[in-house]
């Protein structure tokens, strides 16, 4: 910031005050919503995962319900893994959406009889780091 070392030729005062002055665009420029330069701060932004989760749409990839017994057999119940393999890639530092295909033919959860979710089928779903 001070290329022909004009500062060094300063009093202490006028070091100081630029330093302040420095700081305070420093602060100005680049501090995040909290008003902190805590890089950290920056880069989780709680704030905004909190405002991902709580979406008009994120009841959709949720089940807030507690677990059941199926009524039917032609169920996939919560917790039932449904194996699949990534067809895009997630870059975790931006929001986006993400696409799967299924590997495994996944059954009902009571008997394990019936076939409901074919293999190559595809999931589809958003994330947010």
């Amino acid at each position: 910031m001070d290329p022909e070392g004009a500062l060094e030729k300063r009093n202490h005062w006028e070091k100081t005050s630029h330093a302040l002055l420095f700081g305070a665009i420093l602060h100005v420029l680049y501090a995040g919503e909290d008003k902190s330069l805590d890089p950290t701060a920056v880069q989780n932004r709680q704030e905004q995962k909190e405002a991902f989760l709580l979406q008009a749409g994120s009841t959709q990839t949720r089940n807030s319900g507690s677990l059941q017994m199926p009524v039917l057999p032609y169920q996939v119940m919560a917790g039932t893994v449904i194996p699949a393999a990534m067809v895009t890639g997630i870059k975790s530092d931006l929001p986006g959406e993400v696409i799967a295909t299924v590997t495994e033919t996944v059954y009902d959860t009571a008997t394990g009889r019936y076939p409901l979710i074919p293999q190559g089928s595809r999931l589809m779903g958003r994330y947010n780091s």
